[in-house]
Parts: C-alpha cells; structure tokens; sequence
C-alpha cells in the first residue's frame, strides 16, 4: 500500500481543480446575478417609460375633448 504521503500528492491535483472548478462557479453566478441587475434596471426603465408614455397619450385625449366640448360650446 501506498504511504499517506503519496496518497496526498495524487489527490493534491483533484482538490485543486475541485477549487478551481469552485472559483469559476462563483464567478459564473455573480456574472448571473449582475445581468439579472441589468435586466431588473432594464425593466423599471422601460416601465417607467410605457407609463410616461400612457399618461402623455392621456393628456393628449384630454386636450382633444376639451377642445371639442369648446367648439360645441361655441356653436
């Protein structure tokens, strides 16, 4: 049988690239965290944009009758 210290050096490789694997791991989730960031950034903007857009849309309806009920008021 082989002396503990040999059994250490075969499995010293192993452990590393057990570690290693383990580094690039974290690495690839906090790249996934960081675009669902971006994403959740990109969807409060386009959000914020498809309300700023409605509620301009609403005003311009608004304008429009306004104008109407004035020219029938006028009649």
């Amino acid at each position: 049988m082989g002396s503990p210290s040999s059994s250490s050096s075969s499995s010293s490789p192993l452990a590393g690239a057990i570690a290693k694997l383990g580094e690039i791991f974290e690495r690839m989730e906090e790249c996934k965290r960081q675009q669902l960031v971006d994403l959740e950034k990109i969807r409060m903007q386009f959000t914020k944009d498809l309300e700023l857009h409605r509620m301009q849309l609403l005003m311009q309806a608004q304008m429009e009758l306004a104008k109407i009920k004035h020219s029938v008021d006028i009649q």
